[in-house]
This record gives structure tokens, sequence and C-alpha cells, in this order.
């Protein structure tokens, strides 16, 4: 599965919504750490500057206690 962003500010914006746990963390802190937040996954993903597209691979596991 993959979803594909025409830009890292439309990626960028989901986290400013607040959306999952990471834009709940992303909204909490102050402005100062949100750019650094910001810089940082824009050089993680190799400073994007046009569409781009992120893979995802989801796992899941379960089991049972004896008794």
């Amino acid at each position: 599965m993959s979803s594909t962003y025409a830009s890292f500010d439309e990626l960028w914006n989901g986290y400013l919504a607040g959306i999952g746990p990471a834009g709940a963390y992303c909204v909490s802190l102050s402005d100062e750490q949100r750019a650094a937040v910001r810089a940082e996954l824009f050089r993680r993903l190799g400073s994007p500057t046009g569409s781009f597209s992120l893979d995802a691979l989801a796992r899941s596991a379960s089991g049972r206690s004896p008794g």
C-alpha cells in the first residue's frame, strides 16, 4: 500500500490537523519544536520538491495466555 502526496506540505498539513498519534504529538509542541520536527521529516524524506509516494506496511499479531 502506498500514499501519494502532491507536495511535502500536503503531508505536513495532516500533522498540523492533529490527525492520529503523530499529529496529536505534533500539535502539542511549541512552534520552535514543531519547526525542528518539520525540518527533520523533510530531510529524512529526501527533501521532496514535487509529488512523492510513501509505502506502508501493517503488521498484526495476536496471542493467548495459557490457562
